[in-house]
């Protein structure tokens, strides 16, 4: 692939922005204790603001979770172009292996257009989340459907339809790895491959690593892994009709169609997403309607790539938030009355306050002391029964990276860390990690601990008394879960 062409960078107030609003804005973001990983703002084709916070980085990929439902539409979009398929065909059509009388019953009225607009009629979703629970490595394993034999496409096919395809809408992903299914069999490609060419190549985006079905099919409502600058380039790609770089992408009638309002949603309310007015305005095919005249992708824990037409504007976040519709809300207080029709005069000094802030962005800020004289090469812990099976750990403290190391009945596991400083080259639940252990006083030493693609992250406190040791520990995901071991340090 040629060097990706790079969006321009351009000052905030040359584009009709104050450096002071998007550093308010950022300051919302902090006193709301709002946890973001990436940001990147473009006014008018120009970056005018981009920030990460330690140790996230502009050059990783990032879960985006339900944000790669809206790469699903652009692929129905890029199907429907190229004559594979009509969003008024009806689903089963392609699936004829699967088209019992009973699921025909059920499912014969249902087109690509309810899955696109997630009124498939369902009153569940059809996706479900299995949590596998291991100290440090929990994680949550996505499907769709219930069946043993792990067949996503069977699955959907066996959940009930309750209303009338297209008259109520129901958040549903399976729904959305139906239309990636779709896409694999009328085009023998999977959703990433079929993307490549035409659009992630166009728009200067790497291939995103992505997760699969059992199956092999490319997850359709949740699994692709981008940067925040990609979010930027689809997002001033949707913003421009279809159109980047002078090059038409995909056709401005999909893109009218898929960002605007196709479905009323004003039933809807998600303990994920938080529910709120920005989740109320209405559903296009795989993307949401806003206030003020915006759309958005969105995915869960705060993935946003937001649309504002009318001020010529896309804001690309990724990280890790409860509250989505309160960072929707510091946009709207923030960022929206700033964004002016004319530019601004120069102010260097707001703006080299706001590149200082940028540029120094850290997701946890801790006030270290020393190390403890007692902290000295390796020490070893007898740990009590406990949930996780954790039956034996250490410490070893060395001159710039601390270890931790702990066994169960899956083996032996480590874990690096930087001495107030990220240590980059862990793996825990398959997945890369960063993590720091900052001693907040002569008996406390905490780890802040990251899987840096994704939103998770772990918060390990270890308290030390005498020969005894107790670790309180937090995991971050779709469930957060809370647990304590505690041991007896064992003889040299």
């Amino acid at each position: 692939m040629q060097k990706p062409y790079e969006l321009p960078r351009a000052t905030p107030e040359s584009q009709g922005i104050s450096s002071q609003a998007i550093r308010s804005f950022l300051a919302g973001i902090a006193d709301n204790k709002l946890e973001l990983h990436g940001l990147m703002l473009v006014r008018h084709g120009h970056v005018v603001a981009e920030g990460w916070w330690t140790p996230y980085q502009a050059d990783r990929q990032h879960i985006a979770y339900s944000l790669t439902k809206s790469l699903s539409s652009m692929a129905i979009g890029f199907a429907v172009e190229e004559g594979l398929l009509s969003v008024e065909d009806a689903v089963l059509d392609y699936f004829p292996e699967e088209a019992t009388e009973e699921v025909k019953a059920n499912m014969g009225g249902l087109k690509i257009r309810h899955l696109l607009t997630m009124s498939t009629g369902h009153t569940n979703d059809t996706a479900r989340f299995d949590m596998f629970q291991s100290w440090l490595s929990d994680h949550v394993t996505p499907k769709v459907g219930d069946r043993a034999d792990r067949n996503w496409i069977k699955g959907f096919f066996e959940q009930p339809i309750d209303r009338e395809p297209g008259t109520f809408f129901l958040y549903n992903s399976g729904a959305s790895h139906m239309l990636s299914a779709l896409v694999q069999r009328v085009s023998g490609l999977d959703l990433p491959d079929y993307l490549m060419p035409r659009l992630f190549e166009p728009l200067g985006i790497e291939r995103p690593a992505w997760d699969a079905a059992p199956d092999g099919e490319a997850t359709g409502g949740w699994g692709a892994r981008l940067k925040t600058g990609d979010w930027a380039r689809f997002g001033q790609m949707l913003l421009d009709k279809g159109m980047f770089n002078g090059k038409r992408i995909i056709s401005a009638e999909w893109i009218e169609q898929a960002t605007a309002k196709q479905v009323d949603n004003i039933n809807h309310g998600d303990v994920v997403t938080g529910s709120g007015t920005d989740w109320q305005q209405g559903y296009g095919y795989q993307f949401w309607q806003c206030r003020h005249g915006a759309y958005r992708g969105d995915g869960a824990f705060g993935q946003y790539c937001v649309v504002l037409p009318e001020q010529d504007a896309v804001i690309a976040i990724n990280s890790f938030v409860q509250d989505m519709q309160l960072v929707m809300d510091m946009m709207w207080e923030h960022l929206l009355p700033a964004m002016l029709p004319h530019a601004l005069p120069e102010n260097k000094a707001e703006l080299a306050d706001l590149r200082e802030k940028l540029g120094s962005l850290v997701l946890v800020e801790r006030a270290a002391q020393p190390r403890p004289l007692f902290a000295e090469g390796t020490i070893r812990y007898e740990v009590e029964p406990n949930v996780d099976g954790v039956t034996e750990l250490s410490l070893t403290f060395g001159g710039e990276v601390t270890t931790l190391m702990w066994s169960d009945a899956a083996g032996a596991h480590r874990l690096d860390s930087g001495h107030q400083e990220w240590y980059y080259g862990n793996e825990l639940a398959y997945e890369a990690t960063a993590s720091r252990a900052t001693w907040l006083s002569s008996d406390m030493l905490v780890f802040d601990i990251c899987r840096v693609f994704t939103p998770y992250h772990d918060e390990v406190i270890c308290t030390f008394s005498g020969s005894r040791i107790t670790i309180a520990y937090k995991h971050f995901d779709f469930i957060t879960r809370h647990g304590e071991l505690a041991g007896e340090r064992l003889s040299i």
